[in-house]
C-alpha cells in the first residue's frame, strides 16, 4: 500500500475532465488504505451462521460508496428487526461453500 505520483497524476486528469474548474486546485498529500474486496468482487452481507448476532457488510470491492444508502438499510432491518431483503441471500458468505461458486460481479443491489 503506497502513494504514487503516477496515480495522483492520473486522478488529477480524470477530475479536471468532470469538473473543470478544479484546475486552480492543488494536491497538498495523499493517502493510501486497504481495498477491500471479496473473491468474486461482490460485498459479503448479511449474518453468520457459526457466529449468531454477527453481522458482516464488506469486501465492497470499490462499491461501497455507491451501494452503502441501500446496504445499510437492509442491514438495519435484519439486525433490528429480523427482516431478511431477498437480495441479502446473494451476497451471503456461505455463497463460497456452494460447489457452483460465487459468480463474479453479476449480482446487482437495486
Amino acid at each position: 500500500m503506497t502513494s504514487s505520483i503516477r496515480f495522483a497524476q492520473r486522478m488529477s486528469r480524470e477530475i479536471l475532465n468532470l469538473f473543470p474548474r478544479l484546475g486552480a486546485a492543488r494536491i497538498l498529500r495523499q493517502w493510501t488504505g486497504s481495498y477491500d474486496v471479496s473473491p468474486d468482487n461482490s460485498p459479503i452481507l448479511g449474518g453468520v451462521d457459526a457466529l449468531p448476532e454477527f453481522y458482516l457488510a464488506c469486501g465492497y470491492s470499490g462499491h461501497g460508496l455507491m451501494i452503502s444508502p441501500k446496504v445499510g438499510e437492509m442491514m438495519a432491518d435484519l439486525i433490528a428487526k429480523n427482516e431478511k431483503d431477498s437480495l441479502l441471500g446473494n451476497f451471503e458468505l456461505g455463497r463460497f461453500e456452494k460447489t457452483e461458486g460465487p459468480r463474479k460481479e453479476t449480482l446487482l443491489i437495486g
